[in-house]
């Protein structure tokens, strides 16, 4: 399994709004994804909820700290958002200037615009990459592909 097959295809909003074309948490469960990974795919497909008690149950964790501040910044907490940035430390994937993205962000979902296409498809690359850190690090075992749509 790649990374785009378990992101899918389009953008997830910036904010905490469900979309179309979104996978079930129960599809999402039945990949055998370890917590982390799993947390991650969860929070694109955006089932905030369920992503964020993994993410909880890991703190301290680098990865998942930066996944509980990315998550906080879909949910329109950036104070929140950039705490757990702090917490996650210079993390490789968080990017030159996390906080600012943060902030761009807020003031996009603040003017209606959640689906901004180039702050969208930067938040698609940061999971891309953290996704694919965390299968080439091992972080994820075997598992099926998932049915299609």
């Amino acid at each position: 399994m790649d990374v785009d097959a378990l992101l899918g295809s389009g953008l997830a909003r910036l904010d905490a709004v469900p979309r179309t074309g979104r996978l079930s948490r129960e599809t999402i469960a039945g990949f055998g994804l370890p917590p982390l990974a799993m947390a991650l795919v969860l929070l694109w497909h955006d089932h905030l909820d369920a992503a964020h008690a993994l993410v909880q149950a890991a703190e301290g964790d680098p990865d998942a700290d930066l996944i509980h501040a990315w998550l906080h910044r879909r949910e329109g907490d950036a104070a929140n958002s950039r705490y757990w940035l702090r917490e996650a430390g210079q993390h490789p994937l968080a990017g030159s200037d996390p906080g600012g993205f943060v902030a761009e962000v807020a003031r996009s979902v603040a003017a209606g615009r959640g689906d901004e296409p180039a702050l969208a498809e930067r938040q698609r690359d940061e999971f891309r990459g953290l996704l694919a850190n965390l299968l080439r690090a091992g972080e994820a075992a075997p598992f099926p592909s998932p049915p299609s749509r």
